[in-house]
């Protein structure tokens, strides 16, 4: 698939996800999808965020510095939530209530919801493996204020909770809640 296309795409499985409970009945006509691609740009500062994070990936996959340095404009005065053009972010992403959202030069997987104030960042003295940021696997939930430093991997189906701090791998389909976040239960009782 082209970098255009994987942008087209995942453009428009953001979009599916900001509008899913007024509109999963209806079949997308290409009017459709413009009116909902410029409702959500206006309304969901997350989606804005994400649209503006597309297309400063896309500019920087394609070494296209005009389109980046709009894109820098835009993510500054317009999201309030930063996230770097570097990161490798899977379809579907979902910021609640972006306030203050940070992410670094992370690797994130599809379907993936955030809620204010979380950090997803790097730690300047420690790496593995090469890397010094953190992987955060599919179908993750970051609740309010989770902080995910350093090089550590988040697996699939994973619950973060409020305020977590989390400085150590957490395997998949677990809660994780504390500082440090500590694994507490079973996430699949909560789906």
């Amino acid at each position: 698939m082209t970098a255009f296309g994987e942008l087209k795409g995942n453009v428009i499985s953001d979009l599916n996800v900001y509008n899913a409970e007024r509109y999963a009945h209806k079949k997308h006509s290409s009017l459709l999808t413009a009116f909902l691609l410029i409702r959500s740009t206006i309304v969901h500062r997350g989606f804005r965020a994400m649209l503006i994070y597309r297309l400063g990936h896309y500019a920087y996959l394609t070494k296209n510095r005009p389109l980046l340095g709009i894109a820098l404009s835009l993510k500054a005065v317009l999201s309030m939530i930063d996230i770097s053009f570097k990161a490798e972010i899977g379809s579907g992403m979902h910021i609640h209530h972006g306030q203050g959202v940070v992410i670094g030069d992370s690797v994130i997987g599809k379907n993936v919801g955030i809620w204010q104030g979380v950090t997803i960042g790097s730690t300047w003295n420690k790496e593995r493996e090469g890397r010094s940021y953190p992987i955060v696997g599919d179908n993750v939930r970051l609740s309010a204020g989770a902080k995910i430093i350093g090089p550590v991997s988040i697996g699939k189906d994973v619950v973060i909770g409020a305020n977590a701090v989390v400085v150590e791998d957490i395997p998949e389909s677990c809660v994780a809640v504390g500082v440090p976040a500590k694994v507490v239960g079973s996430s699949k009782k909560l789906r």
